[in-house]
């Protein structure tokens, strides 16, 4: 199957952004989920402090994504104007801009399965179909 490079590139964001905004999703319905399960006295076994922790770290995962980017971007930014390139300049932009990013995206994403995966061994736990 042949496609145009603008093409894939434009497949591989579309597929990215879905993928950040379910994961983003999943982390707040995982975090609400959790405090539906806690007990008339507000307490929550070990098991869901550990899933809201990994919730809670692939939340700000999401949030460092961008803010790390647009951070690394405004410094670079800053650096070729000082260079005294103009806004109507073309420039190739260096790939280890985006490599925090992507460290991010990745983190993200495995801490809200990771989340879910602890979630789900705990309820069949509870349902006494494991262990």
């Amino acid at each position: 199957m042949m496609t145009r490079f603008a093409d894939f590139r434009s497949t591989y964001k579309h597929n990215t952004e879905t993928a950040s905004k379910i994961t983003r999703n999943l982390g707040y319905a995982g975090i609400a989920f959790v405090w539906g399960l806690r007990s008339t006295d507000d307490s929550l076994p070990i098991w869901l402090l550990v899933v809201c922790g990994l919730l809670a770290l692939g939340l700000m995962a999401d949030v460092l994504q961008y803010f790390i980017t647009s951070c690394m971007y405004w410094l670079h930014y800053r650096k070729l104007q000082e260079a005294g390139l103009k806004d109507s300049d073309s420039i190739a932009v260096p790939g280890r801009l985006h490599e925090p990013a992507r460290v991010c995206y990745f983190s993200k994403v495995f801490l809200i399965l990771a989340a879910y995966v602890v979630l789900l061994i705990y309820l069949l736990e509870r349902m006494h179909i494991l262990g």
